[in-house]
């Protein structure tokens, strides 16, 4: 939901403002974080050692189809209506190596994203699972020290060394730290869950939300240096720290809600743009220029456009796919 507020946000400027940057940057972060426990929550049975190829097959099938369908979709958009994805050029050699994850320049700004752009996360998420793949034979808290020692190692890497090949310019990024942060909170919680004092968690959710505070306060000048990052990778991971000591909520009206969004949050991820791009394109063709009260009500709208559009997605694509292929829909 921080990432649709951040492109509902800044989708009318030429710049993104300050706050739509720090949305998204502590959204991105949040997801990195949570995949990182997932993982380990995932394989932690036993010894944590478990199938890398069955590993790698639940998670192909369950990122790939859904991801493959939007990227043809604006391929299909981009042929037939190129005035309108005018910022996302064809070019065939960029289009394969998004479909492969495999990183590499724009044609025409020369950025380090796919095809369709909002694939850039999924480049770092199949190179989180490769890696975690190949660490099969160790045991969960051997590969959780390794993930954390070559994550950290990557990152300093990146820090005295420009790279010119877009890989490694990418996998050398803070965004490998969240990963490894994630991974740490799924290997110190016990199988059961943490019983961590309900003052203790107030505090920790205080200091993460004034950490917040603090963070966008000054984030115009430091939004893309290292420190903001591991800020925003320090307040995210204390959130999912604090989550992990509860287990499942009893059913109601507010759970049902945040299941189904927890549910659709990858095709809401996938589809939001479309909403947001169609909601301002809409109102800019009937109204024009909007500020104030209308901006505030274009936003409202195009965010929830998007969360809509994007449970329709995981309940009319995403789900029929996943049975396709004989993958369980994402239940939470």
């Amino acid at each position: 939901m921080l990432v649709v507020l951040c492109h509902a946000v800044a989708h009318p400027f030429a710049a993104a403002p300050d706050i739509a940057h720090l949305m998204g940057r502590v959204g991105v972060t949040l997801f990195f974080v949570i995949s990182g426990f997932i993982m380990v929550a995932t394989t932690s049975r036993g010894d944590g050692r478990f199938d890398p190829l069955l590993f790698m097959r639940k998670r192909i099938t369950r990122v790939v189809p859904l991801y493959y369908t939007v990227t043809l979709l604006v391929l299909f958009l981009t042929l037939v209506t190129p005035a309108i994805f005018k910022s996302t050029p064809f070019d065939l050699k960029h289009v394969v190596t998004s479909l492969l994850f495999i990183p590499s320049y724009t044609p025409d700004t020369g950025e380090i994203e796919p095809f369709y752009k909002l694939g850039w996360t999924l480049n770092y998420e199949m190179f989180f699972y490769v890696v975690f793949a190949s660490l099969f034979w160790m045991r969960t808290r051997a590969r959780t020290i390794t993930i954390v020692v070559l994550f950290s190692a990557l990152f300093l890497l990146g820090l005295v060394v420009r790279f010119e090949n877009p890989a490694w310019t990418l996998y050398t990024r803070t965004d490998v730290l969240a990963f490894a942060a994630g991974a740490v909170v799924g290997t110190v919680k016990p199988a059961g869950g943490w019983r961590m004092p309900a003052p203790v968690q107030v505090a920790i959710l205080a200091g993460a939300v004034l950490g917040l505070v603090l963070l966008a306060w000054g984030y115009g000048p430091i939004r893309t240096s290292a420190l903001a990052q591991i800020a925003a990778t320090a307040i995210c991971t204390a959130i999912v720290a604090v989550l992990a000591c509860h287990g499942q909520e009893r059913p109601g009206p507010v759970a049902g809600i945040a299941t189904l969004l927890g549910n659709a949050s990858y095709a809401i991820y996938l589809f939001h743009m479309f909403a947001v791009g169609g909601t301002w394109w809409l109102v800019g063709r009937v109204i024009g220029r909007v500020d104030g009260p209308t901006y505030a009500l274009v936003v409202t709208t195009a965010s929830v456009g998007a969360v809509v559009l994007g449970i329709g997605a995981y309940r009319y694509l995403e789900g029929p796919m996943a049975r396709a292929v004989h993958v369980r829909p994402a239940v939470a």
